[in-house]
């Protein structure tokens, strides 16, 4: 009886911390995961922006510093291909989950418009996303959704005739980054 009683007692503790190592490695492979997240991230992307009824396409180069669990920085330069619409960004982020962010920042736009180059600030909200294919890897693709307001001057497409002006655009960003 008292055996039984012991391997009764041996199973109930065994099986009661059963998951306990499993667990603790798991916590550990969960951390390591989070860590490369955190830091450095730079990468190259396209981007489209939609305005007056056409797309304009660009080259993008992202450039971003998370400091905390839910803050970081980023820097972006955009190069139009399209259209010669330049512009260079920077803005404060907020990671709302480990992967989903929001942007609120201020840019300068270096634009041409009626055979004139002109400069204007720009404000802009981004939603984004880094979509890792599996939690330690080293990159992400990342997309934005971004809305953008043109402080002062007016982006423009000439037509036959008129020119077209609008202080508002959206656009869309897809890129490769690296952590």
């Amino acid at each position: 009886m008292k055996r039984l009683l012991l391997l009764l007692w041996i199973f109930l503790v065994a099986s009661a911390h059963a998951g306990f190592f499993l667990e603790k490695d798991a916590a550990i492979e969960e951390q390591k995961a989070l860590d490369i997240n955190r830091g450095f991230s730079f990468g190259p992307g396209l981007s489209a922006t939609y305005y007056l009824g056409a797309f304009d396409l660009g080259l993008e180069g992202l450039a971003a510093y998370r400091f905390e669990n839910d803050l970081g920085i980023s820097l972006d330069l955009s190069l139009g291909i399209s259209e010669a619409v330049h512009e260079a960004a920077l803005a404060g982020r907020y990671y709302f989950s480990e992967s989903d962010f929001f942007d609120l920042g201020l840019s300068g736009v270096y634009f041409k418009k009626n055979s004139e180059w002109k400069k204007a600030p720009r404000i802009f909200v981004d939603y984004g996303r880094n979509m890792k294919p599996w939690p330690h890897a080293h990159f992400a693709l990342q997309a934005k959704i971004r809305l953008s307001y043109l402080v002062g001057e007016t982006l423009g497409r000439e037509a036959v005739y008129t020119t077209k002006t609008v202080y508002t655009t959206i656009s869309g960003q897809v890129a490769l980054v690296f952590f």
